[in-house]
């Protein structure tokens, strides 16, 4: 009996029409709907790095006029990435898994520093996906994503752009100035950096506060997304505050550094910190807990439809390595019921 077709299928076919979508990105946008693979494990395996050193971390740094780029890794950076490799393959290899035959997915934020980190760490082998909601929470220019072009001629340029796929970053962008009512001389870039403030933070002001309801509900979606991906282990190559922010994990994530989670249920449990001579051995201190807001009656179906209740959601509980996990804890701020004990 034939399958009915998945609900994106005419964006999908609308995307194709497009000369810089193909088939690699059609099969990564349909991939949540895709039925998984058997595992013969409980959860994902996912292994989050934070990308290495970037000139913007250098004391003086000062970004240039009308770069719409980025900044690049430094040399330690770069160093810092090829150790990760290393610590990524010594993971796999503890739990079990063969590189060589291993369905593994490496994910990348849209900006240079994490895209070419991501390449660093599978250097001529698997595809690098773009994902533009894995991005850093913009406070100023340093966390603004890539230009798509400027980033699609950094590529060529090093003979990358066979290896990543950008094109959930172009439906972004597409998306964005498709929603833009106000804003026809502005380029797409900039429409999209506007978006992308809005949802981070709270006003235009210099001094704005992040936006913690729009960052936890763009979290819940990836790893809503992640989860349903078919993938057996994943990659992904991001920023310290959103990556902290995703996984619930509040020990301060180093340049380079590489943690392992399992997740399930939209849960992420920590399951290790690959050890490295580039890492700093003293974590930054916690910040005290405070009490879970009152969101009011808003139901999960109002934050990512279909996830059912437990899943899709990124503020989990972390047990420490060789700790017995506890059970399952309602994450501060969820929108989801507490899972059964």
């Amino acid at each position: 009996e034939t399958a009915p077709p998945p609900p994106q299928a005419s964006l999908l076919s609308t995307l194709l029409a497009l000369p810089s979508l193909g088939a690699e990105t059609a099969t990564a946008m349909s991939a949540p709907l895709a039925e998984e693979k058997p595992r013969e494990f409980d959860g994902k395996r996912v292994l989050v790095v934070r990308h290495g050193e970037g000139f913007h971390q250098l004391k003086g740094y000062a970004p240039k006029e009308g770069d719409l780029l980025g900044p690049e890794l430094t040399n330690k950076g770069k160093e810092q990435a090829d150790a990760a490799q290393k610590m990524i393959a010594s993971e796999l290899q503890r739990l079990g898994f063969q590189e060589a035959s291993l369905d593994m997915l490496v994910v990348s934020s849209n900006l240079l520093r994490a895209v070419h980190t991501a390449l660093l760490l599978k250097e001529g082998k698997s595809k690098v996906l773009v994902h533009p909601a894995l991005r850093e929470r913009i406070l100023d220019s340093r966390d603004e994503p890539s230009e798509l072009n400027h980033l699609r001629e950094w590529l060529m340029d090093r003979e990358y752009d066979e290896r990543v796929d950008l094109g959930l970053y172009e439906q972004a962008l597409i998306e964005a100035g498709s929603k833009a009512t106000d804003f026809a001389s502005m380029e797409l870039h900039e429409i999209y950096l506007r978006s992308c403030r809005a949802s981070d933070l709270k006003g235009d002001a210099w001094n704005a506060k992040q936006n913690k309801e729009m960052l936890q509900e763009r979290a819940a979606s990836f790893t809503h997304w992640l989860e349903e991906h078919s993938c057996q282990v994943a990659v992904l190559v991001g920023h310290a505050c959103f990556l902290g922010m995703l996984t619930g994990d509040k020990e301060w994530l180093e340049n380079g550094e590489v943690r392992s989670y399992s997740l399930q249920q939209g849960y992420y449990t920590r399951l290790s910190k690959a050890s490295s001579k580039e890492v700093a051995r003293l974590p930054r201190p916690a910040p005290a807990p405070s009490a879970a807001p009152n969101i009011g009656s808003v139901g999960v179906s109002g934050l990512i439809p279909a996830t059912g209740v437990g899943r899709g959601f990124p503020f989990a509980r972390w047990s420490g390595v060789g700790a017995a996990a506890p059970p399952p804890m309602r994450p501060r701020g969820s929108l989801i019921p507490r899972p059964s004990r």
